[in-house]
């Protein structure tokens, strides 16, 4: 009598391995049950993907600047500052 393969089920993905630009993301699955006497056997126990395929590239969009900030001094120096942030990307 033939015994086949029994696998285990899939592990989750692992986290790509780039951020942007082009990367794999892998899963596994180890045999729980060898096959036997001319079972049929699971030969798939890894499974890439390609994940972050984009570009690193981002079209920012900015919110207008700031308004000047008051002078913290009345005298001897002081720094002025206002900033510009990003809206959406």
């Amino acid at each position: 009598c033939s015994v086949e393969s029994l696998m285990f089920q899939w592990s989750g993905r692992s986290k790509c391995t780039n951020d942007c630009g082009s990367g794999v993301q892998v899963k596994t699955r180890s045999v729980l049950v060898k096959p036997k006497t001319g079972g049929n056997g699971c030969d798939n126990v890894e499974e890439e993907r390609a994940c972050s395929i984009g570009s690193c590239d981002s079209n920012c969009k900015l919110v207008p600047r700031s308004a000047w900030s008051p002078c913290p001094m009345a005298c001897n120096g002081g720094e002025k500052t206002r900033s510009k942030k990003v809206k959406a990307s």
